[in-house]
């Protein structure tokens, strides 16, 4: 696998378990306390392998990793910190007479986890963008127009059934399309089939805004950000131009 989606594979998981969890399972692991039971550990270990090979497969493939993407590895690594919180809590009380280094590691350890939970107090997947977005167009379309998006959420709260089946051209599909079908679409000239076009950009991806502006051929109507800079672009088909041309 080249190196740069070694890079890009890795920061999406450190991303979705946050570098202080990153921290705890190092420290753990170094200290021998994660599953001490060799069966246990084994299967978690193997677990995890499982959910890199996937998720290397879903990378050569698309070249790219959305944010739920990684949910099911992160969600396994982070099966044993409430042992290793446990653990540490234990030595902490067992030894916090001791040097300086030992009575503040663990409350040092808590703090960092708190702080890097502080932003999911605000949103809880950053997503509140697709909502928005979905309401808006609920606002605008009419009940012939089709929507076109990249994601589930817009459709549904767009007030459409994201799981009902319709068709284009040849082409039969759901009505919210994986990335990789919204591209493939737009590039076979089908985006004229669709009314309004969603296509969430992530801020790290954000060289493919001009791109997707020039596959759509018209600049987004709309535009919603989220708190880490992620933007859903929103395009409403000009039929009158579209028939010009």
């Amino acid at each position: 696998m080249p190196h740069a989606l070694i890079i890009i594979l890795f920061s999406e998981v450190i991303q979705s378990i946050t570098l202080a969890y990153l921290f705890v399972l190092i420290y753990s692991w170094r200290k021998y306390v994660i599953f001490r039971e060799d069966r246990i550990r084994n299967a978690w270990i193997i677990l995890i392998i499982i959910q890199l090979l996937i998720l290397s497969g879903a990378l050569l493939k698309y070249f790219f990793i959305t944010g739920r993407f990684p949910l099911a590895l992160s969600l396994t690594l982070l099966l044993p910190v409430p042992f290793i919180l446990s653990n540490m809590y234990q030595d902490w009380k067992e030894n916090k007479n001791s040097n300086v280094m030992i009575r503040w590691f663990f409350p040092v350890t808590v703090i960092l986890i708190i702080v890097a939970s502080l932003p999911s107090l605000n949103t809880f997947t950053g997503k509140n963008h697709y909502k928005e977005g979905g309401l808006w167009v609920k606002q605008q379309i009419k009940s012939d127009e089709k929507l076109l998006s990249t994601d589930i959420a817009v459709t549904y709260y767009a007030g459409r059934n994201p799981y009902n089946r319709v068709a284009t051209e040849s082409w039969t599909g759901m009505q919210s399309y994986g990335r990789e079908d919204v591209y493939r679409i737009l590039k076979n000239n089908r985006g004229k089939d669709f009314d309004y076009i969603a296509i969430s950009v992530k801020k790290k991806y954000k060289g493919q805004e001009k791109e997707i502006i020039k596959l759509v051929g018209s600049p987004p109507t709309k535009r919603l950000k989220n708190q880490f800079g992620d933007e859903l672009l929103i395009f409403k088909k000009d039929k009158t131009r579209s028939s010009v041309k």
